[in-house]
């Protein structure tokens, strides 16, 4: 990179070809879709990656740029399906945080827990909803903050009984 012009906004950037690979996930590659602010990476996920260290080795004119932090996800709500299918939203719990996760059926989808997670866990609470797309995307929006990785969340026990208060509950027994 030559040369960085940029505003709180946005960034013009004159560069140079470089050897580096970034292989996003499915959540990084719908990162990439939106409009997002310049280098606007989850804190986490520029840490996990050490996206600054790689930038600072490729770019080391510019080893001292700051990056700006993401924007906070306030004020964004996602909008309600298109074609809103019900189903369940639901909460596990495990010593590595909580699960928000979304199924038509969940008896199925508590058993695939056993064979697929290598950790004990527990489904703390479900409930249904007319949309549970929007429901469960609507909660990720309001744990964005707490998010720990994919659909895992460092909940707390006032988080928890929020969550437990929407949608038509339904008693966590015979899974």
């Amino acid at each position: 990179m030559r040369k960085v012009e940029h505003s709180r906004t946005s960034a013009e950037v004159d560069w140079q070809p470089v050897d580096v690979s970034f292989r996003p996930n499915p959540t990084g590659r719908r990162w990439w879709t939106q409009a997002k602010p310049f280098f606007g990476y989850a804190k986490d996920v520029a840490e996990r990656y050490l996206l600054e260290a790689l930038f600072a080795e490729h770019f080391p004119a510019f080893a001292d740029l700051e990056f700006g932090a993401q924007p906070p996800a306030s004020g964004r709500s996602p909008r309600p399906s298109a074609s809103p299918t019900g189903g369940y939203v639901y909460v596990i719990r495990s010593k590595l945080g909580f699960k928000i996760g979304k199924t038509v059926n969940l008896r199925s989808r508590t058993r695939l827990f056993a064979v697929k997670l290598p950790f004990p866990t527990s489904v703390e609470h479900y409930a249904w909803f007319e949309d549970y797309t929007h429901a469960e995307r609507s909660f990720h929006l309001r744990y964005h903050e707490k998010r720990l990785e994919g659909e895992w969340f460092d909940l707390s026990e006032s988080d928890l009984k929020a969550i437990k208060a929407e949608g038509q509950s339904v008693p966590v027994t015979g899974l």
